[in-house]
């Protein structure tokens, strides 16, 4: 007995629905259910697999980084050395190469790539085979901090290993080292309040799909069988409000964190891409959010705009069209009273018999015809001795006169 109710209570949103109705239902359920999946993907999935659902990477390969070095000290050491060194020829090339293998020696224990995700970082490093000296696969290395982190790439790059080359392209900022210089740090501050609150804006965005799915299910479940209209239309104006604000902010998430993700990308690479280092997005977590974003617009046009511009025009011209289906039957149905009325009439005659006065012959009776279907009214002739109301017009069919 459990066990259906429950079946019956499932399958109640989903009956006494028209085709129309059922791919408009589908697509309702459909995209507040994704919108849910792919918030968990960015927010809970990122946590659980950082290394491949990651916001950035920035690529801090050994060998880019030398060959980075190696074009860096050349232009530098022979613009500056040009006039006083080797005869005004500067540094020859094994110089140079010398003083590359060196400074790359200073951050030899830099790993391949740093991925940046919504709660922490993760180290990605090459294993290598102590006997071949080749690589046999890759060490991941998670660092988890938690909602309110934010990609300081100076310091990370200080933690990993390459103060080298903080030092060099960066040196003394002001008096400060190169991590705490004011335009820095009031740049990640700024980058770290607009990130928290956006993902904060993603967790709005999920939660308000989830109470739209029940809200759905339960509006489905009452409608057409609720004796109150205005329940239906209370439940269905709230989830299409509901839409419209979820659909605003899964917008305004997408596009801030994509700004702020390109604005950080172009800052690396204005300041670190002569040496070899580059900063890259993660392409799953943006296809995702990108996808979020679309699948919130798809919900907010199944319900806020069918119901706010399509469903109203629609009512209006149904409850007319109903109202003169109505008015039509009414009439038609007088109109069948009315026939059945005088029908009526003939076949009670009949079944009374037909009855003349005593004394009242043929020649004194005038049969009229009334022009409804045959029907003849015999006159009693005044001069009758029976002149009875009762007997003064009588309505038979022409059947029941033998003339």
């Amino acid at each position: 007995m459990l066990v259906r109710r429950v079946k019956k209570a499932v399958s109640r949103p989903f009956e006494n629905l028209g085709a129309l109705d059922r791919l408009i239902q589908y697509l309702r359920l459909g995209s507040s259910i994704m919108v849910v999946v792919f918030v968990m993907m960015l927010t809970l999935g990122a946590l659980v697999s950082p290394s491949k659902i990651f916001i950035g990477k920035l690529n801090t390969c050994l060998v880019d980084i030398a060959q980075g070095l190696f074009d860096a000290l050349q232009q530098s050491v022979e613009a500056k050395t040009a006039n006083y060194v080797n005869n005004g020829v500067g540094l020859t090339t094994s110089e140079i190469l010398i003083l590359t293998e060196y400074t790359t020696s200073q951050v030899h224990s830099s790993p391949q790539y740093v991925v940046s995700s919504t709660y922490g970082w993760c180290r990605v490093d090459n294993r290598t085979s102590p006997t071949s000296n080749s690589t046999i696969g890759n060490h991941t290395q998670c660092h988890n901090v938690g909602s309110t982190y934010i990609f300081n790439y100076r310091e990370l790059m200080k933690e990993i290993g390459l103060n080298a080359i903080l030092e060099y392209t960066y040196g003394s900022l002001d008096g400060s080292s190169y991590e705490s210089s004011k335009p820095y740090v009031e740049y990640m501050d700024r980058l770290e309040t607009t990130k928290i609150r956006m993902v904060n804006l993603l967790y709005t965005v999920g939660s308000l799909h989830a109470v739209m799915l029940v809200c759905s299910l339960w509006y489905y479940s009452v409608k057409g069988r609720s004796l109150s209209i205005l329940k239906e239309r209370i439940l269905v104006h709230l989830i299409s409000l509901i839409s419209l604000v979820v659909c605003v902010c899964a917008m305004v998430s997408a596009v801030t964190l994509v700004t702020i993700s390109i604005e950080l990308r172009s800052r690396i690479q204005s300041e670190l891409h002569y040496m070899g280092i580059s900063y890259h997005l993660g392409k799953t977590w943006f296809t995702v959010l990108w996808l979020l974003a679309v699948f919130s617009c798809i919900s907010c046009m199944v319900w806020s705009g069918l119901v706010w511009c399509i469903a109203e025009k629609s009512t209006d011209s149904m409850e007319s069209y109903e109202l003169g289906i109505l008015a039509t039957a009414n009439q038609a149905q007088d109109d069948d009273d009315e026939t059945a009325f005088v029908d009526q009439k003939p076949q009670e005659t009949q079944t009374e018999h037909l009855k003349l006065p005593p004394g009242t012959s043929s020649s004194q009776a005038r049969l009229l015809d009334d022009g409804s279907g045959g029907i003849l009214h015999p006159v009693v002739s005044s001069t009758s001795s029976y002149s009875d109301t009762n007997y003064q017009r009588v309505v038979v069919p022409l059947s029941a006169l033998s003339l």
